[in-house]
């Protein structure tokens, strides 16, 4: 989690609890840049813990003093977990000293669709590496450790605001309004949320995601997100 400003006379703090594969950086830069150009001092202070938000005990007295507003971003899993495995892809391609790497030649089969045994190995606990668990793979409600279907009451957290991924512009602008925040969101929210080619490290564009799957993995995603699914009202 990042402070994004402290709390000062007249206002509360802004904390985000950040998920993997949800737009954190971009949301983050955001929400700095709108805090200076609103005259609020904003030196990210990170206290992070990868997997469980509730590893350190400091981090629940924080969330829970009060003193903040806090948020997160929650994103479809279907389309979460396609972009895990963009993300992997950049990775090998990174270690292999590669120019090109291409989504499609490493997770889809002949027909363009998610060959389900990488799926599930993927999704397979004693199978997932360090960068697949804490970037994608792992559900959301791991990283919150228990979950609520609005959100507030895990672990005894007060309050928190959820933003979706689907409606992040929309979503962060009400969100800024609501903490009393002048923003330009059309300049100052830099995100990789649009189209690619097929041929290209992320196949997803909206709904593109849908055209990776069969019923199979389709359901293989189901089975393994299902309290996310349920808890954010999602579907296919």
């Amino acid at each position: 989690m990042s402070i994004i400003y402290e709390k000062s006379a007249n206002r509360k703090g802004l904390i985000f609890v950040k998920n993997p594969r949800t737009a954190g950086r971009s949301v983050k830069e955001f929400l700095v840049a709108t805090a200076r150009k609103n005259n609020i001092e904003s030196k990210i202070n990170r206290m992070y813990s990868r997997g469980n938000l509730f590893k350190y005990e400091n981090n629940i007295s924080v969330l829970n003093s009060g003193n903040y507003e806090i948020f997160s971003v929650i994103r479809n899993p279907w389309d979460r977990f396609v972009s895990i495995l963009s993300y992997l892809a950049k990775l090998r391609q990174n270690k292999l000293n590669l120019e090109e790497l291409f989504f499609e030649d490493l997770f889809l089969d002949k027909d363009g669709k998610l060959r389900p045994e990488l799926v599930r190995n993927l999704l397979d606990e004693n199978m997932i590496d360090e960068n697949s668990k804490e970037y994608g793979c792992t559900p959301i409600h791991y990283f919150y450790h228990a979950i609520s279907n609005q959100c507030d009451s895990f672990l005894g957290i007060k309050s928190i605001q959820v933003i979706r991924y689907e409606n992040l512009a929309e979503d962060l602008l009400k969100y800024t309004g609501y903490l009393g925040l002048n923003c330009n969101i059309e300049n100052d929210l830099q995100t990789n949320i649009n189209c690619f080619g097929r041929k290209s490290m992320r196949p997803s564009c909206e709904n593109e995601y849908r055209e990776c799957y069969t019923e199979e993995s389709k359901a293989l995603i189901l089975n393994h997100y299902i309290r996310d699914i349920e808890a954010f009202g999602y579907s296919f």
